[in-house]
């Protein structure tokens, strides 16, 4: 079919748009489907207790450390 035969061109390319459109639409929601991880699905992981542990000992210590650097300088941020 030559585009000089047909009735309406305009109409025509404006339902192919269309057609595109609505195409690319469905595709985006189908990889959006395909690219979901369902929470439930996911191993969540917990608190680790002893990382929390040894970054609340690591602090302790760096806090000594410092704090004995500094004894006999007025240091406003700590109280002695």
């Amino acid at each position: 079919m030559a585009v000089y035969d047909l009735d309406q061109p305009r109409a025509y390319l404006t339902r192919i748009a269309g057609n595109l459109v609505r195409d690319e639409a469905r595709m985006a929601v189908r990889h959006a489907q395909d690219l979901h991880v369902n929470a439930d699905d996911c191993e969540l992981a917990a608190p680790d207790p002893v990382a929390a542990l040894e970054a609340r000992d690591l602090l302790s210590r760096v806090n000594a450390a410092t704090r004995s650097a500094i004894v006999g300088k007025a240091w406003p941020l700590w109280t002695r």
